[in-house]
């Protein structure tokens, strides 16, 4: 999803860029503090060389001299009363760096003011000579294109796929709970743990690092073998009992998640006051029970609502892929090239992260037939994602805090329920994270607002149906990666 730039008070973004000729576009410039020297707008890359003459940077140095005069503190002088050639001497370097920034900060806003554009990032800015006529400085930006979307959708026709919740489903899926719940019993004491196990164990810690000292947890549960914490750690809870105490060091790989680990040796020690062997249901009473219902009825009715609500996001994501689908074929128009290559730069890269095992035994003919597929899949969701977001600009629709915050969190439960505070944390900090969360949020609001314009039919099917148009849709289009997909290869085995 392409996200814009914000560029408000530099110019409106709808308007067309004005005349075609580079006099009629630079003659704007021509002001007191800058003039352009160069000008290059080809497709979407906008290139500008402008020099600020030492005339006019010195002018503006000398005027900010004089009003910090008075107030200026040099040694040797009462407050105010040093002549303004030793305040020169004392501040001018520091002046002169901050009115160089201010007029290369207005150059910057002029130019991308008068090209009426919306920005895809912040302009590239450098200085290329310094010299006597003064500074020269190029800046390069690429705009967005012009989108017309529509704002009426009164005349798109869209079908709702509805799947009814069968008993049948609901005796399946208790079922299944059932046979892989598990409850947990305190083992008699002659019991040695193994993989499986519930193990609840006060720990002390002492490391290489001195911010690990000291570290203690009293109650710890972890399960052996359940990947709460690296397999080094769990193993030495194998074949222990209550009562046991522990002491033992783990080395901690470069690339754990928790970053003061990282190459970190730990010792630790520990003492089992527990352990726990899981246990099983034979009947649905039990089971009910055990999980906090006070009747089977309860219970069924419990999974129903689930299922229900699982049916219905596999309705919206198939009303959403329509809305998608039109859009991706009524609106064809030109994108810039860096934009569609940074978005195909990252599908080949999770391609390959997910098949780096079968790429050896993949022909070249068939990889330049798959690379030319996610190129398609990358031009369209690029285009996609400047039509959602014009959609979205002129219905208004934005995203708040708490939809942003519940979205990370969502994709944070959902990939490792264990440890989603701690991946939650995570994801909050990475800026890529949470751009495409928002961006996410955003898209699931604005085709919202297309779906209540929409002409919307409904149509009951079976579950099988539903999923095998998801299927169809996937493979065609090109499955989109979630928040958690796109970062958990960078984070790597934690701890």
């Amino acid at each position: 999803m392409v996200e814009l730039v914000d560029t408000s008070g530099l110019g409106p973004g709808d308007e067309s860029r004005g005349g075609s000729s580079p006099s009629a576009r630079t003659s704007f410039f021509r002001d007191e503090h800058m003039r352009i020297i160069k000008e290059s707008v080809e497709d979407f890359q906008h290139h500008y060389e402008v020099l600020l003459p030492s005339a006019e940077i010195m002018e503006k140095v000398e005027e900010r001299l004089v009003r910090i005069s008075p107030n200026a503190r040099i040694p040797g002088f009462r407050l105010g009363k040093a002549p303004l050639a030793a305040v020169q001497r004392l501040y001018e370097p520091s002046v002169y760096s901050e009115e160089v920034e201010k007029l290369i900060s207005e150059t910057v806003k002029s130019i991308v003011a008068n090209s009426k554009a919306r920005l895809r990032q912040d302009p590239r800015v450098e200085i290329l000579a310094d010299t006597e006529e003064g500074l020269t400085v190029s800046v390069d930006f690429t705009v967005l294109p012009t989108v017309e979307a529509p704002k009426d959708f009164s005349n798109l026709c869209l079908e709702k796929l509805v799947v009814e919740v069968e008993d049948k489903e609901v005796d399946e899926r208790l079922e299944y709970l059932r046979k892989t719940h598990r409850g947990w019993k305190e083992a008699p004491v002659t019991h040695s743990s193994q993989k499986g196990d519930l193990i609840v164990a006060d720990i002390f810690t002492k490391s290489s690092k001195k911010a690990l000292n000291n570290d203690k947890a009293k109650g710890l549960s972890f399960v052996i073998g359940g990947g709460k914490f690296v397999a080094d750690f769990e193993s030495h809870f194998l074949g222990v009992s209550a009562g046991k105490r522990l002491s033992f060091s783990v080395t901690y790989p470069k690339n754990t998640t928790d970053k003061q680990f990282s190459n970190a040796t730990v010792h630790y020690t520990a003492f089992v006051k527990q352990v726990c062997i899981a246990t099983t249901f034979d009947s649905d009473e039990d089971f009910a029970k055990d999980v906090g219902f006070d009747s089977v009825a309860a219970c069924r009715a419990n999974i129903k609502t689930h299922l229900k609500s699982e049916y219905e996001k596999l309705s919206a994501n198939h009303l959403k892929r329509q809305v998608l689908d039109v859009l991706s074929d009524r609106y064809v128009f030109e994108i810039p090239q860096d934009i569609e290559e940074a978005e195909f730069t990252e599908i080949w890269q999770s391609f390959e992260y997910d098949n780096k095992e079968k790429l050896g035994n993949i022909s070249k003919k068939e990889l330049d037939t798959i690379r030319t597929n996610y190129r398609n899949i990358a031009n369209r969701r690029v285009r996609l994602g400047l039509l959602i977001a014009e959609v979205a600009r002129q219905s208004k629709v934005s995203v708040a805090q708490k939809e942003l915050d519940e979205c990370i969190a969502n994709v944070a439960t959902h990939e490792d329920p264990q440890n989603a505070e701690k991946l939650y944390a995570y994801y909050r900090r990475n800026q890529q994270a949470v751009a495409v969360a928002r961006a996410s949020v955003l898209e699931d609001k604005a085709i919202a607002h297309i779906v209540t314009q929409a002409q919307v039919s409904e149509r009951k099917v079976s579950l099988e149906e539903i999923m095998r148009e998801k299927r169809e849709a996937s493979s065609t289009n090109g499955e989109e990666k979630s928040l958690s997909q796109k970062k958990a290869k960078d984070r790597g085995k934690g701890r």
